[in-house]
C-alpha cells in the first residue's frame, strides 16, 4: 500500500510541470497578440452592415483625416451584401418586413403637436431612418414659409405591384398601400380617371422614396410639385436632410427618366451632401466613388457632424474584407455599409470626437506642456 501512494505521489508531481508550461504558453499567446495589435489588424468575421462604438460619444464637428485613417480594422462582409443598404435601388432588394417601416404621419406634425403636412393616405409608410429626417425637412419649410400645403403623395409600395386603384376617397384614387394613383375628371363627361402619378414601382419598393405634392384645400385637389416659388426652397435644401431629387434637371441621359421635381430619395446625408457638392445624379455616384478608396476618401460636413466616405470594390469572392477606422480604444469607429448592388461597396464613416481637429490640438498642447516641463 505504501508503494501505491508513493506512485500516485510521483504522478502528481509530473503533472505539475505540465501545467506551469501550458500556462507559460498561453501567457506567450496573450502577449503577441497585444503586439500584434496596432495599426493593421487582422481579418476578422464581422458582418454588421452598420456599427457603432460602444462608448456614447458626440460626433466630430471637424476631423485629423490623417489621424483618422491610420488605424484600422477590417471586418468582412458577405457576397449577398452586395445588394443591400440605403444606395441598392428597389428591383435589388428583398421584401421588407413590417418592422422596418414606419407610417409618414408620424413625419406631419412639429414639436408642439401642429400638422404642417398631409399625406393622401393613412396608410402610406417608409423607412424608420426616413421618418426624422422627412419630418425635420416638412418642419423647416413650414416654419420659413408658415404654408402647410405639401402632401407626402406616395411612399413605400412592393416592386411589381400594378398601379390598379383599389379604393377612392371621393373623386380620388389610391393603390392598396395608400400610394396616389390620380383623380376622376369630374369636368369630363366621360368622368375618366386620371393617372397622374404612375409608380416607378423599383424607385418605391425599398421604403427610401417618395413623391412630394401640393394640396389646395380650397378646391380638395393635389397639384404636383413646382421648381418655382416657395417650392424650389425644397431643390435649394433637400439635401441638408439626406433627400436627393431622384431624377434632377439635365441628367435625362444618365437617369434614363425625365425631370421630375416631386420625386425624392433618402440616402443620408453624407452622400446627398456628396451628390450636391459634385452636381451628381443616382445613376453616375458609384463611378465617382470608385476613385475614392480608402486611401482617398472624401471629407464631408453635414447637419450629423463631419463624416468620411470611401469605396471599397467586390472581391468576386465569398467575402470581402473591409477597412474601419479604429479609435484608440481599438474600436471601430460608427459606421454604415451599403452595397451599389453592382461592384462594390460604399462606406461612411462617422467619426467620434476623439478625432475631432479641436481635441488633436488640444492633445498636441498637451504633448508640447509635458514636453517643456521635462
Amino acid at each position: 500500500m505504501r508503494w501505491d501512494k508513493i506512485a500516485k505521489k510521483k504522478k502528481k508531481k509530473r503533472v505539475i510541470p505540465l501545467l506551469i508550461v501550458i500556462m507559460l504558453l498561453l501567457l506567450v499567446i496573450v502577449i503577441i497578440a497585444g503586439l500584434v495589435k496596432g495599426e493593421k489588424q487582422e481579418i476578422t468575421t464581422n458582418t454588421k452592415i452598420t456599427g457603432d462604438s460602444s462608448e456614447v460619444l458626440e460626433p466630430a464637428q471637424d476631423i485629423d483625416l490623417d489621424k483618422l485613417m491610420e488605424s484600422y480594422d477590417y471586418l468582412t462582409v458577405e457576397s449577398s451584401q452586395l445588394n443591400e443598404g440605403i444606395l441598392v435601388c428597389g428591383e435589388n432588394t428583398d421584401t421588407i418586413t413590417s418592422g422596418l417601416l414606419s407610417p409618414v404621419y408620424n413625419a406631419l406634425f412639429d414639436s408642439n403637436g401642429l400638422q404642417i403636412a398631409s399625406e393622401v393616405s393613412s396608410r402610406l409608410k417608409l423607412r424608420r431612418e426616413v421618418i426624422e429626417p422627412l419630418n425635420s425637412m416638412l418642419v423647416d419649410f413650414y416654419e420659413e414659409y408658415n404654408l402647410r400645403t405639401i402632401i407626402v403623395k406616395s411612399a413605400y409600395s412592393p416592386y411589381q405591384s400594378d398601379d390598379e386603384a383599389t379604393y377612392s376617397d371621393g373623386n380620388i384614387y389610391y393603390d392598396e398601400y395608400g400610394n396616389y394613383i390620380g383623380y376622376t375628371d369630374l369636368s369630363s363627361s366621360s368622368e375618366s380617371t386620371v393617372a397622374e402619378n404612375k409608380n416607378d414601382c423599383a424607385e418605391h419598393s425599398d421604403g427610401y422614396s417618395l413623391d412630394l405634392g401640393i394640396y389646395n384645400e380650397s378646391d380638395d385637389q393635389i397639384k404636383n410639385l413646382v421648381d418655382n416659388g416657395v417650392y424650389s426652397w425644397f431643390e435649394n435644401n433637400c439635401f441638408k436632410y439626406g433627400f436627393i431629387i431622384r431624377y434632377p434637371e439635365g441628367k435625362d441621359e444618365e437617369t434614363d427618366k425625365n425631370y421630375n421635381y416631386e420625386h425624392y430619395r433618402y440616402v443620408g446625408t453624407a452622400i446627398s451632401q456628396i451628390m450636391q457638392q459634385y452636381n451628381l445624379c443616382f445613376e453616375e455616384l458609384t463611378q465617382f466613388m470608385r476613385t475614392h478608396t480608402y486611401d482617398n476618401p472624401i471629407k464631408v460636413q453635414t447637419s450629423d457632424g463631419c463624416q468620411v466616405v470611401y469605396y471599397v470594390e467586390d472581391s468576386q469572392a465569398e467575402n470581402t474584407a473591409i477597412q474601419i477606422p479604429i479609435g484608440s480604444n481599438g474600436e471601430m469607429q460608427p459606421y454604415e455599409i451599403s452595397g451599389d448592388g453592382k461592384n462594390g461597396y460604399i462606406v461612411i464613416v462617422k467619426p467620434t470626437e476623439e478625432f475631432d481637429v479641436t481635441s488633436s490640438e488640444q492633445d498636441d498642447a498637451d504633448n508640447s506642456n509635458e514636453n517643456s516641463k521635462q
